[in-house]
């Protein structure tokens, strides 16, 4: 047997699986009691499987009929729709790497399943079907995050990814950048804020994307990278990034040559694959879930949440807007500890956090503990 694999790839639509089912009403009593998605994956292998056999001339219509007419030849020596299966299986496993033979073990279910209905069991251990799944995906550690980051070894990727572990930026967004986005880290503040628009978002602000915005923080170990990557981005360019020169922080943050033209997507692609190939584990696009479980960690509201991410959610009130940033970076201080490797807690914070606990019963968050600290301190220390 010869599987066409173009063929057996080819996008099914749900349209052209409405129809199928319109045509063989007999498969509703088969999948009617399996989810939605169970239900159109195994049309979808069904279709796929009937046009493979009838490709090869196994069967003389691409249909449950035929299918069924092919079992119906079967006798004690000879299982015509068994063997069927199994050569399908073997004429695909020779062209298939072991990551996408998933598609001959979820079309085998599907057929003996349909068989299995049918009443034309499989006998044991015939058609069966076992490949290595992929593996889950790999997910940060902060423990690790320093030393997974040593195995890039360009350094503006390795900023790229340090960037990402505070300010979960998509990658389309990452090449809009500009050195100006770095405006607080270059004012040394503390968490400094990045701010983008709508247009600079996905969507680019048009229909439903209007008017959204991201803004988030970067934890100290962030900062430091952005800071020792500016060093590098100046020499590289003979060009100084100065807050007193307005077309300076106009520059790409992301450049592909010295003489500062602006990273494209598919030069961005590259340094990532390039990172993987040196054994960084993650993907860009995991820090999105890294940053949000640290976040939903000291209980951020969706909304903020959203807001640090990026996802649609109406802009922020102009005349409330620098209440509300320093909100989130209030907020966005106590998952520090969650999102920084070179983080070290206050002793005098978890002093007081704990007698507190102690003596009230009251749990205070960081930055709750801090202002008991710096009210104190005021109180012996303040009048001078």
């Amino acid at each position: 047997m010869k599987v066409n694999l173009e063929q057996l790839k080819r996008t099914i639509p749900n349209s052209e699986l409405e129809d199928y089912l319109k045509a063989h009403l007999e498969l509703n009593s088969w999948i009617m009691r399996k989810g939605t998605h169970t239900k159109t994956k195994y049309l979808r292998n069904l279709i796929r499987y009937s046009e493979a056999l009838k490709d090869n001339d196994r069967i003389t219509e691409s249909s449950p009929n035929g299918l069924l007419e092919l079992a119906r030849h079967q006798t004690e020596e000879e299982k015509p729709h068994v063997e069927a299966l199994e050569e399908f299986q073997t004429s695909l496993e020779e062209v298939l790497t072991e990551t996408q033979r998933a598609m001959i073990f979820s079309i085998s279910i599907t057929v003996k399943s349909f068989y299995n209905f049918k009443g034309y069991t499989f006998p044991r251990f015939r058609g069966n079907f076992s490949y290595t799944p992929r593996e889950k995906t790999a997910f940060p550690k902060l423990e690790n995050l320093q030393t997974d980051l040593e195995k890039i070894k360009n350094f503006r990727t390795r900023t790229v990814f340090a960037l990402e572990s505070s300010a979960p930026i998509r990658m389309e967004s990452l090449l809009a950048l500009k050195w100006k986005h770095f405006k607080e880290v270059l004012e040394n503040k503390e968490l400094p804020m990045i701010r983008l628009e709508a247009t600079e978002l996905k969507g680019k602000g048009k229909a439903k994307y209007q008017g959204i915005k991201q803004i988030c923080f970067l934890t100290p170990f962030a900062k430091s990278y952005i800071l020792r990557y500016k060093t590098i981005f100046e020499e590289e360019t003979q060009r100084k990034i100065d807050l007193a020169d307005p077309q300076s922080l106009e520059l790409p943050f992301l450049i592909s040559t010295s003489d500062c033209d602006p990273l494209t997507y598919m030069g961005l692609n590259s340094c990532l694959e390039r990172a993987k190939a040196e054994g960084y584990p993650f993907r860009v696009h995991i820090y999105r879930t890294y940053v949000n479980e640290a976040l939903m960690k000291i209980g951020i509201s969706k909304e903020h949440r959203d807001t640090v991410l990026g996802h649609k959610l109406k802009a922020i009130d102009r005349a409330y807007s620098m209440n509300e940033i320093e909100t989130l970076r209030k907020e966005f201080k106590n998952a520090v500890k969650f999102l920084d490797p070179t983080y070290k807690e206050d002793e005098n914070i978890q002093k007081i956090k704990d007698s507190i606990k102690r003596t009230k019963g009251i749990d205070l968050t960081d930055s709750e503990a801090k202002e008991v600290l710096d009210s104190v301190m005021m109180k012996f220390f303040g009048s001078g």
